[in-house]
């Protein structure tokens, strides 16, 4: 009656036994296995390459490289082993090493990129020939941009993100790129642009409103480097210094700077949506109010009747005429991305749809008259861009790649003009305000003011200067409409692993359209005598770039530690 239970208990011993002897035998195991661990590291770069798979030869064990491109494999059986690297866009590699029980070996290996690799690794910054940023100095930098941030243009792009590369702003008013300015002005008679390229091919960074007198008083001006589309860009490379000129000749003294952009890659079609609405202003606060006083008793009852307020000789008053000429803006964002392909074509398909209204209005000075407010702070683009890439065999790689943008800009007259309604606004003297061009007469009462600050037709209300009243400065229009294409075809062919052949045929054309427009009758207020029978300045430009790169790079061991590279091409 008792076996039962004797039964019971040794089963449970040999249980107890068996759990004690698993920890016992996994740490018995360990102490008879061997660590690895190293560095993988790009083999012309010299940098650490993150996210490469390193295995152990006929194992299970392995391990994937960290951000500095270190790794470390536990567990693995003594003896002669062979460590495999695995990473796309990279031949595998292979070395051998020996594990020790209870040792930790050290194995640093070094990757090449494959015959049809991006170059997503390798600092071109050149235009032309693959250099990579080692032997080029201490003067490239690398920027990409920043995952779901909300950048506008390529001017944001490069905005405080690399030292020595600032961006001037224009009037800060809705499609003004800013100028590039790289380690400061090289001239002071001649560009201090740098040079732009696109995926190689020599873009037009040109802007403004073109020549003759259409323009905004010499600041505010659209960039085309503005006409890329942010979202499709996959880094910038800035080549400063010595090396820019070295490379390309005086006129890269500003400096060089590399667009490269995104292409396909090898799986099913992936799909990116974008939907933006935001809204935008200026800082009020920054902003002063124009103050005066009136000097005489009959000066101060006119400026109560026209302010609606008492005001009293010789006391100080102000009046927000700058702040009234914002406003709240808004735009509006559309962008949506394919990419996908096979070992053999690769796509990249991406289009962008920006509607911007700026939050200059002065809708507060339009009120109530017959005439509408010509002026505009409006920003529209339509991007659009397209790469397709073939890779026949392991050895030759072909891409095609078009980038089109269709741009429409409205801006008021501003910065040092003298008839920007900023500037006016600005300039303006309270107690100089008056309804005067309204009123019927000495007898009438009402001085011809309709309302507190308004009159009933013609007049001064924010005692403007004698160039225009604000009101008749807004009745110019700047407007202007572009077009731009960059495309570039480019083939990459490895006929030895040593050797390396680029030739790329590249196209940059930009037609704009700019016009100045003074309708026939603009001085409404009988203020100002510029053009009162209207006015419209036309200036149209076009731009054309060519580019043609045939180069080579043939590289060789010449010892473990020394490597030669010769570059060749034009």
């Amino acid at each position: 009656m008792h076996q039962p239970s004797r039964q019971w208990w040794a089963a449970a011993a040999l249980a107890a036994a068996a759990l004690g002897a698993g920890p016992a035998r996994a740490a018995a195991q360990a102490a008879d296995a061997g660590v690895i661990e190293g560095r993988v590291t790009d083999a012309s770069s010299r940098r650490p390459v993150p996210g490469v798979q390193v295995l152990v030869v006929n194992t299970t064990a392995g391990a994937v490289t960290g951000p500095e491109g270190t790794f470390r494999i536990l567990s693995v059986t003594p003896g002669d082993r062979r460590l495999r690297t695995r990473l796309i866009g990279y031949a595998p590699s292979e070395q051998a090493v020996t594990v020790t029980a209870g040792q930790t070996a050290t194995a640093n290996l070094e990757i090449r990129a494959s015959a049809i690799e991006l170059n997503a690794v390798v600092v071109t910054g050149t235009g032309s020939a693959i250099v990579e940023e080692r032997k080029l100095g201490n003067t490239v930098g690398i920027i990409r941009p920043p995952a779901n941030a909300p950048v506008q243009s390529f001017s944001e792009v490069l905005q405080g993100r690399e030292p020595g590369v600032v961006g001037l702003p224009s009037s800060g008013l809705a499609g003004e790129g800013a100028r590039i300015r790289i380690r400061g002005n090289a001239s002071l008679s001649q560009s201090n642009e740098p040079i732009i390229y696109v995926d190689g091919v020599r873009m037009d960074n040109g802007g403004g409103f073109g020549q003759g007198f259409v323009g905004t008083g010499g600041g505010g001006r659209p960039s085309r480097l503005d006409d890329i589309d942010p979202t499709t860009i996959d880094r910038v490379e800035i080549l400063k210094g010595a090396a820019a000129a070295t490379l390309y000749g005086t006129e890269a003294s500003n400096g060089v700077i590399q667009i490269f952009t995104k292409r396909g890659a090898t799986g099913a079609p992936r799909w990116q949506f974008s939907a933006e609405r935001a809204a935008s202003n200026y800082l009020e606060e920054r902003i002063e109010d124009q103050y005066g006083f009136a000097r005489r008793q009959g000066q101060a009852d006119s400026l109560s009747v026209l302010y609606g307020r008492t005001i009293a000789p010789f006391e100080v008053f102000s009046e927000p005429f700058a702040k009234r000429l914002f406003e709240t803006g808004e735009s509006t964002t559309l962008s949506g991305q394919v990419n996908g392909g096979t070992p053999i074509v690769d796509y990249f398909l991406s289009g962008r749809y920006i509607n911007e209204d700026g939050p200059f209005g002065g809708s507060y000075f339009s009120q109530g008259r017959p005439d509408a407010n010509r002026t505009n702070d409006l920003n529209r683009k339509y991007q659009g861009t397209l790469s397709v890439g073939l890779a026949p065999s392991s050895r030759l790689k072909l891409n095609a790649r078009a980038l089109y943008a269709d741009s429409h800009n409205e801006v008021p007259e501003n910065n040092n003009s003298i008839y920007a309604p900023y500037t006016l606004a600005l300039f303006s003297q309270p107690q100089r305000a008056n309804c005067r061009a309204s009123s019927a007469g000495p007898a009438d009462a009402s001085l011809g003011v309709a309302s507190p600050r308004r009159c009933l037709g013609a007049g001064n209300p924010t005692g403007s200067s004698t160039f225009a009243s604000i009101y008749e400065s807004l009745q110019r229009s700047i407007t202007q409409d572009a077009r731009h294409f960059n495309g570039v075809f480019t083939t990459d062919y490895v006929p030895l692993a040593a050797l390396r052949f680029n030739a790329q045929v590249g196209l940059d054309f930009t037609t704009q359209r700019s016009v100045a427009f003074l309708p026939f009758g603009n001085n409404l207020d009988r203020v100002t005598a510029q053009a009162n029978n209207g006015d419209r300045d036309v200036s149209n430009r076009q731009h054309q770039e060519v580019t043609l790169n045939g180069n080579g790079t043939w590289t060789a061991d010449i010892t473990s530690r020394l490597q030669s590279t010769f570059l060749f091409g034009g």
